[in-house]
């Protein structure tokens, strides 16, 4: 406000006049609100004069105050939902009305005469349209989709355009000292902002969001957007230098002007004084300064502005070992290009081992199924015939067996130990190998591959020559020697004889491509499916929002992980079942009780495709066509009425299930051509085995038995008191895991309830990757006990190490206390509940055939096998809910077959005839091994799983 009574003086003198002038009043008719100014004079003279160093400093840091609290206000109640029109009318409003307030404070009634006045109207319409203008620039880019960060780094450009208008428009001259203060306070606020919304973007959106810097401007950067923000401030530095130049007429009595001369020779006196005591030139102090802070910046966000992933700490340190070479190699080049060099390494380091890791495991599913190997072996045998001699010479074949191992990413065995390999396999001793001699070097190889990379992955030896593989001779798993030295057994090798199928030798001769040649394998198949889904979802948003559409990405990608993580849950649930007749038989007797409506006690032919359809649909497997299984039905009806009884579909359910996996593998590893996609052939015969690839089946009625479920005690009443359908209610246990995480998240929420959202979301995440690592670490110990189900010799040799560790007295057996200690240790190790001691003396006694009331070694071993195989069975009992547990503390001891049980509610019929005690088997130089290695495989903790928790 200015007093038309008060001429333009300097500062010093303003405080002495405003002490001798009282402001006029005009006088109105009716009553008069006076303001401070009219009420306290004196206070209107301290509002005018200038003040001290202190008071300044006090001020500026209430200002500063003020502003933080602002922000922190602004990001509290933020919300992407509001429309950005609504913010900026509040927030002109509120300041209109701030303004009416103080200038009413200030002035009293005499305000409203100058603020409702058309000639202040008139001189400001300039301002207010320049500033209104910059809002609807800013509003335009935001609706652009561009991105936060660049509107708010854009915006700080503000001070140095001001500063260089105001040089021109009010002739200020400015030293070396203000050029080089405004140059650092920009970079330094630049720099601020950038690391400031970058840590606020990975912290809201946890890692959906490139955190680089480099990758994060260029991602969320728009050229219109950047270019409305840009103008948007000069509209707004224009403003702001009319309005300086409305309030600041330029003076014109002689005391301004010395005053002003006087301010600038002062200026002058600082600058000459500051340059002296730098004796840096101006513009290189500049440059040193601004290369100073942008370095900083990058370092910076290169240490921070990446999230730190969880990973082992042989990852961590080779994903360290891999960014020291890329920064030794790029010492003294661009900051930007060498973190970019960074990332693009650990990028390609990371999915190497990925897909190293899906090679393996898929050279693994080769070594447990038969029929893939066999076929894999007869195609890739003719592939390398290049003379068409049916049989390989040691040249071709080891050329084919690096081909093979290279594919798999595995080590390729020196050329000495496949030649040997080959002379032991040689049956015909001509030089050469047949198609089945191949086979079986194909398999010795392959799972010697396996073994050492299995012990290198977890470093249970040392390798002294490196460049060896040993070649294991024997069953799969076992190896002679862990030192690169192999004592070759004859007798231990066995030529495989691939079974012959009708139109087996035409389909192999006929498809003369190699499954490695072509490098079509399933793990590339999976990244091609992953970035066709990110390139179908970018589409689709392509011009809205960048951080909207890497959102839609990562939501996609993760749905996609998602199905078929449940997908492989349901496909290995469907492998389970055709391995365990007991499970098996007791879900065919469950869905046939369900879908048999009329109680006829059997299914006809429409009940029966309903039934199968539901099945392989809750299996996640394709669903057979209804003539196929129509000529099934007749092939598996030996009554002939028209209609299954439940021995009968038992039959039906066993085969359409396994022809559906045995496709679905099919698929998977995209080994063959399916003509007719809407086809699922019927494999009739043993598990795993197809007569075609083309869709079309020869029905060999002799291939088809019917099955006779396994009649226990209280079969029936189990069967029939239960009506539910297992698939039916869709209960079954991926839905259980999915629950299990959303309960996990419920909690989590319920906890921190009225807190930071930003911080709930991080204990959310942190809940679910603890729970997500636990899962996988008691699946891999699980998964652990059932292969040593499944290998008896592993099984046996362990057996025979925990029983020497055991007996500490030496006596070669164990008592009930010792034996009751050694079980408690393996279960935990395994984490499998334990069973009860009164269970576990009863078993003692069934297999005490010495009746000591000791357990030597081979009882032992029984023992161990029938506690194993127990706590296993009411493992996958609780985990697919299929039964009630009475007493959660029990585990039923199961005397039979593996995964049998005789009850589900506590109790155990023990049937002395069922358990049979094992006889280890014996091989060179097991006594000596095993009483020559005391360790404990659980004990010492450098067993399987104790080394994948420890790392």
């Amino acid at each position: 406000h200015h007093d038309d009574e008060l001429e333009w003086q300097p500062p010093l003198h303003r405080e002495q006049t405003a002490q001798n002038v009282r402001p006029t009043l005009t006088k109105r008719s009716g009553p008069q609100f006076l303001g401070i100014r009219q009420r306290s004079p004196a206070f209107q003279a301290w509002l005018l004069s200038r003040i001290g160093t202190r008071t300044s400093v006090s001020l500026l840091f209430v200002f500063v105050l003020s502003t933080a609290c602002r922000t922190i206000l602004d990001e509290r109640v933020w919300d992407r939902g509001v429309n950005f029109i609504s913010v900026e009318v509040a927030c002109n409003l509120v300041s209109l009305i701030s303004a009416l307030i103080v200038s009413t404070a200030v002035e009293g009634s005499a305000a409203f005469t100058k603020i409702f006045s058309w000639h202040p109207l008139w001189r400001f319409a300039g301002v207010a349209l320049f500033f209104t203008t910059a809002q609807g620039l800013l509003l335009l880019s935001r609706l652009g989709g561009t991105d936060e960060l660049e509107i708010v780094t854009v915006g700080y450009v503000y001070l140095p355009i001001a500063i260089v208008l105001s040089y021109f428009v009010f002739s200020r001259r400015y030293g070396y000292l203000e050029w080089l203060t405004c140059g650092m306070m920009t970079l330094a606020v630049l720099t601020f902002v950038l690391l400031r919304q970058q840590s606020i973007q990975k912290e809201i959106l946890d890692g959906h969001v490139k955190f680089h810097l480099v990758e994060r401007i260029s991602s969320g950067m728009s050229f219109v957007g950047v270019l409305l923000a840009v103008s948007a401030v000069f509209a707004s530095v224009i403003a702001s230098i009319l309005a300086e130049r409305i309030f600041k007429d330029r003076p014109s009595n002689k005391a301004a002007v010395e005053w002003k001369a006087q301010a600038r020779v002062e200026t002058l006196e600082k600058e000459a004084a500051a340059r002296r005591a730098l004796a840096i030139p101006p513009l290189k102090l500049l440059l040193t300064c601004a290369t100073s802070l942008l370095s900083a910046s990058f370092t910076i966000m290169g240490r921070y502005g990446v999230k730190k992933p969880v990973l082992s700490a042989a990852e961590v340190a080779k994903y360290k070992e891999i960014s020291a070479a890329v920064l030794a190699k790029g010492k003294g080049s661009d900051p930007q290009k060498n973190v970019a060099r960074v990332n693009s390494a650990l990028a390609a380091a990371a999915k190497d081992a990925l897909v190293h890791g899906h090679k393996v495991d898929w050279a693994n599913n080769l070594m447990h199924n038969d029929a893939a190997r066999h076929e894999l072996c007869a195609r890739e045998f003719i592939a390398a015939d290049k003379d068409n001699s049916g049989s390989l010479d040691v040249k071709e074949t080891m050329a084919l067996i690096t081909k093979i191992c290279t594919s798999m990413d595995l080590r390729v065995p020196p050329e000495a130990k496949v030649q040997e390999l080959i002379k032991v396999c040689d049956k015909s001793n001509d030089g050469a190998l047949q198609k089945n001699e191949f086979a079986s070097v194909f398999r010795v190889v392959i799972q010697s591959c396996l073994h050492l990379a299995e012990k290198e992955e977890h470093d249970d030896y040392d390798i002294k020559d490196p460049d060896y593989v040993g070649i294991v001779l024997g069953g799969y798993g076992e190896s002679t020697t862990t030192t690169g030295e192999v004592e070759v057994n004859i007798a231990d090798v066995y030529v495989e004889e691939p079974r012959i199928v009708a139109g087996d030798d035409e389909e192999v001769e006929g498809e003369e491509r190699s499954v490695w040649g072509d490098g079509d394998d399933e793990p590339n198949a999976e990244v091609a499916k992953y970035k066709e889904i990110s390139a179908a979802v970018l589409a689709k948003g392509k011009g809205s929002d960048p951080q909207k559409n890497v959102a839609r990405v990562n939501s996609a990608l993760a749905a996609a992980a998602k199905d078929a993580l449940v997908h492989g849950h349901k496909v290995d649930w469907a492998n389970n079942l055709m391995h365990n007749d007991a499970a098996r038989h007791e879900l065919c007797a469950r869905e046939f009780i369900a879908a048999d409506k009329d109680n006829s006690g059997s299914l006809d032919v429409k009940e029966t495709m309903a039934l199968i359809t539901k099945i392989c649909t809750s299996m996640d497997l394709r669903v057979p066509p209804e003539a196929k299984v129509q000529e099934l039905i007749k092939v598996c009806d030996k009554s002939n009425d028209g209609a299954l009884q439940k021995n009968e579909f038992a039959s039906v359910f066993r085969v359409v299930i396994q022809s559906c996996l045995h496709l679905a593998e099919k698929e998977e590893h995209d080994d063959y051509d399916i003509k007719d996609p809407d086809y699922v052939g019927i494999v009739l015969g043993g598990y795993g085995e197809s007569t075609t690839t083309t869709g079309e089946v020869e029905v060999n009625i002799a291939d088809v038995y019917v099955e006779e479920p396994r009649i226990v005690a209280g079969d029936d009443e189990e069967v029939e008191g239960e009506e539910r359908s297992v698939w039916g209610d869709g209960d079954d246990e991926p839905n259980a895991e999915v629950a299990k995480y959303k309960e996990i998240s419920a909690a989590v929420l319920a906890k921190g309830k009225g807190s930071d959202p930003q911080k709930n979301v991080a204990r959310v995440n942190s809940a679910l990757a603890a729970a997500a690592k636990d899962a996988l670490v008691h699946g891999h110990k699980v998964d652990w006990a059932n292969n040593l189900m499944h290998n008896d010799a592993a099984r046996h040799e362990l057996c025979a190490r925990e029983f020497i560790a055991a007996d500490k007295d030496n006596s070669g057996s164990l008592d009930v206390k010792e034996t009751m200690a050694l079980i408690t240790k393996i279960c935990t190790s395994m984490d499998l509940r334990v069973p009860p001691e009164a269970k576990v003396q009863e078993l003692i006694k069934v297999c005490d055939k010495s009746n000591d009331g000791a357990l030597q070694k081979n009882e032992f071993a029984s023992v161990f096998r029938v506690v194993i195989q127990s706590c296993l069975h009411l493992a996958e009992k609780e985990e697919h809910d299929d039964y009630d547990i009475k007493d959660p503390d029990y585990v039923g001891i199961v005397l039979g077959g593996y995964g049998e049980s005789t009850t589900t509610t506590g109790e155990v019929e023990v049937n002395i005839a069922d358990v049979y005690v094992e006889e280890p088997r014996i091989v060179a130089g097991d006594d000596e091994e095993v009483e020559g290695e005391e360790r404990s495989v659980w004990g010492d903790g450098d067993d399987e799983p104790n080394a994948e928790v420890e790392e």
